[in-house]
């Protein structure tokens, strides 16, 4: 079983500092293909696929969240030491978000510019 605590997004090598939440998610493209011979049903082939990744975060500094918009880094998704992928993705959007009296939180928005695939050290 895994529990949100073990699931940490590394970019660069680098834990996301006070990560609170993460989504991965994976997307493919659906293509309708038909025939004659399919009559009155759909059918669809696969197409290409996509990976994206946000984080919410609790904000322990500002300056350098929006220096790193537009770059790319290396994602590595840890669930333990035998499960682990990885991807290369450009930051997308970075948000901070404060009120009076509660700790800042923020956010993280990456777009996966590679394959995703199994994580193995060199």
């Amino acid at each position: 079983m895994i529990h949100g605590r073990n699931l940490i997004i590394l970019a660069d090598g680098v834990a996301i500092a006070a990560a609170k939440s993460c989504e991965i998610s994976l997307n493919t493209e659906a293509y309708e293909v038909s025939s004659p011979a399919t009559a009155g049903w759909r059918y669809r082939k696969e197409g290409r696929s996509e990976w994206s990744v946000s984080v919410s975060t609790l904000v322990t500094t500002v300056r350098d969240r929006f220096l790193t918009v537009g770059q790319q880094v290396t994602l590595i998704f840890s669930a333990g030491d035998d499960d682990q992928m990885t991807g290369t993705a450009y930051v997308k959007k970075a948000e901070v978000s404060a009120a009076r009296g509660s700790l800042a939180k923020g956010s993280y928005q990456f777009q996966g510019v590679s394959d995703l695939t199994e994580y193995t050290e060199e």
